[in-house]
């Protein structure tokens, strides 16, 4: 059964001040309670792993009739929310909206953000529960992906050894060999660059414009 989050309650006026605040581009973070294959825990272990108190990275939009609407690409696929209902999916209360610095969000680059915010959506990309798909991407690459096409790296990505520490490192590399020998090929990303919320988060390129602890 769907239980409301911890944000439930304040969702409607969290909302309208999203109306008057949220641009096209702009990257909301929030923690969630998405589970992977066999129900782990998923968002919530990104979050212990990670040492950051979201889990996951949205995009704002501004639809062709100036509505907002909030783009993720979680567990259900490539997702567009109403304001209330993303917010009431939180895990906790905490919610923190980044936007582009004024010098770099150009008429031009305003332009592309739309267009590629609408090619994104109409990919429909699956959730990458591995995050070392190249065919699907997590939510935090999806971010990533929509800057890169405008020609803005969000922040350098980082490797696996670079963000846990040795024990969980060492252990998702025991967990990726353990499950070959039953045949089963599960690509983990021990090897490959990756980002992570609080990466987005210390970009010198945004700056913080909402925040609700």
């Amino acid at each position: 059964m769907y239980q409301s989050g911890p944000l439930h309650k304040d969702r409607f006026k969290i909302a309208i001040k999203l109306e008057f605040l949220l641009k096209s581009g702009d990257l909301l973070f929030r923690a969630s309670d998405a589970h992977g294959p066999l129900g782990i825990p998923f968002s919530r272990l990104v979050s212990y792993v990670t040492k950051c108190p979201y889990s996951h990275v949205a995009i704002g939009i501004r639809n062709k009739y100036n509505e907002v609407e909030i783009l993720e690409i979680n567990d259900e696929g490539t997702t567009i929310y109403r304001p209330i209902d993303w917010l009431d999916s939180c895990y906790t209360n905490k919610l923190k909206i980044m936007r582009l610095n004024s010098n770099l969000m150009t008429d031009e680059v305003k332009i592309q953000l739309n267009n590629e915010i609408d090619r994104l959506s109409s990919e429909d990309e699956d959730y990458d529960f591995t995050f070392s798909s190249p065919s699907k991407l997590y939510c935090t690459e999806s971010a990533v992906e929509l800057y890169r096409r405008c020609n803005i790296l969000i922040s350098p990505p980082r490797y696996l050894k670079e963000i846990v520490n040795l024990p969980i490192y060492c252990i998702i590399r025991f967990g990726g060999w353990f499950l070959s020998l039953f045949g089963k090929t599960v690509e983990l990303p021990v090897d490959i660059p990756l980002w992570t919320p609080i990466d987005l988060l210390q970009s010198k390129h945004f700056y913080c414009i909402y925040e609700n602890t």
